[in-house]
């Protein structure tokens, strides 16, 4: 799901501002198919009772669960409970959700988990018989040794990888005790009529086992993530805090995620404009120009030295410069550090101190400005339409809390009093929207 979101915060508070569009890619016929809608939900108020605001970007859905659905839940458990940090709210979250059982049982984790894993089996599978070796092969017997080898190179380099955070040799063990037999034997059962399958004994069981251990060592390249954004106050914090994490779900009953960066206002930091997911338009506000656009001048300054170079040598009929490349990219990158000091000094240190003096209101119409011109821009530089339809912007301040500064429905609020009232009389005990 592409989206354009943003946080401002300075020492008043902080401001979240996202769009509303989602995109779902699926495929019909053996084709794919991309349809966008303009009504997602990406900001939600994380506590009903402290100053905690929450935004998702990404994917959608956590192992086909709505993330609305189980931040809401996640909310009416968490009640009245407070923690001294920003961070606290995190960890309590992502533990909260490997914890529940009543939205993520265990049958479901471990069904999702073989179904990657088969997943990452068939990919296996074709790169074994993409490979030269085994396009080489004229016969069965040849067919399955290079499928072999093919196979124990990649467990012999998956063994030689690192295991990454939170992960644990323990979790590589346990699954491949518990799920190796069962994934040979659907393995077996869908290549029975492969004529070379049954030449080498335990052809399933070696690519079980080293596709198990591939999808724990290489996580980020096979689980779908999503994107949160945690901002607001901790009981003792008094001014905001950011935390940005990448969420890549459940590994059978453990929740993976990691901490990607942290952002906190401070007597010496007076603001901060942090985008997520599409950020061309916001990075062109805050260094006055576009990343693609110093990435063109880096390239158009190496040709044109290259160039004069070339010409130097011509009009003088001298000899090849030695270490010319060396030299050029030298001066470039000098060249590209002075011109983006420049650029910053000129745009964004006297942006930092203004936000940094804005008052709460006129940050909120800001970060909808900024959401607003990136939604503008993929509409009219782009076909597709997954950015775009109503901006939701939220305040969270230290006193105050969280508080709706515009928000969308999917209905009309005038004609169901019976929501404000159901409402309120949830909020009482913890629950609400």
């Amino acid at each position: 799901m592409m989206t354009a979101e943003i946080a401002v915060m300075n020492r008043r508070a902080a401001v979240l501002a996202a769009d509303s569009a989602g995109t779902v890619t699926g495929w019909v016929n053996g084709k794919q198919e991309v349809r966008y809608f303009k009504g997602e939900n990406k900001v939600f108020q994380a506590s009903l009772y402290h100053p905690v605001g929450l935004m998702t970007y990404g994917n959608a859905d956590l192992q086909r669960v709505p993330w609305e659905l189980v931040i809401k839940h996640y909310r009416q458990s968490l009640g009245k409970t407070s923690f001294d940090n920003l961070e606290g709210y995190g960890e309590h979250l992502f533990n909260y959700i490997e914890a529940d059982q009543d939205i993520f049982p265990n049958e479901d984790r471990e069904r999702y988990f073989r179904d990657k894993v088969d997943d990452v089996a068939l990919k296996a599978f074709l790169d074994a018989v993409q490979s030269p070796n085994f396009q080489s092969a004229s016969d069965d017997a040849s067919k399955a040794a290079a499928f072999v080898s093919f196979i124990d190179q990649m467990n012999a380099s998956v063994d030689a990888s690192p295991i990454p955070a939170p992960l644990s040799q323990g979790d590589i063990d346990a699954a491949l005790a518990d799920n190796v037999v069962d994934r040979a034997q659907s393995l077996d059962e869908n290549l029975k009529t492969v004529s070379w399958w049954a030449v080498l004994p335990n052809l399933a069981s070696k690519l079980a086992e080293v596709t198990i251990k591939l999808v724990f060592k290489q996580y980020s390249k096979f689980l779908s993530s999503t994107g949160i954004v945690l901002a607001g106050y901790g009981d003792k914090e008094f001014f905001p805090h950011l935390h940005q994490y990448r969420v890549y779900g459940f590994l059978r009953r453990k929740f993976v995620y990691i901490l990607e960066s942290s952002r906190k206002i401070g007597l010496d930091k007076p603001s901060e404009i942090v985008p997520f997911a599409s950020t061309d338009m916001v990075d062109t506000f805050r260094t006055g120009a576009s990343p693609d656009v110093y990435s063109y001048i880096g390239v158009e300054f190496e040709s044109a030295a290259n160039a004069l170079a070339e010409d130097i040598k011509v009009a003088t009929g001298g000899a090849n410069i030695p270490g010319l490349e060396q030299m050029v990219e030298k001066h470039r990158s000098a060249f590209m550090d002075g011109w983006f000091d420049k650029a910053f000094d000129a745009h964004y240190r006297p942006l930092t101190r203004v936000v940094g003096m804005l008052p709460v209101d006129e940050m909120a119409s800001l970060a909808e400005t900024l959401i607003n011109l990136e939604s503008l821009k993929e509409k009219v530089t782009s076909p597709t339409e997954s950015i775009g339809g109503a901006v939701d912007v939220a305040v969270i301040t230290k006193a105050e809390g969280f508080v709706w500064i515009k928000r969308k429905h999917y209905f009309d609020l005038s004609l169901n009093p019976r929501y404000a009232a159901r409402f309120s009389a949830r909020e009482q005990v913890g629950g609400g929207q």
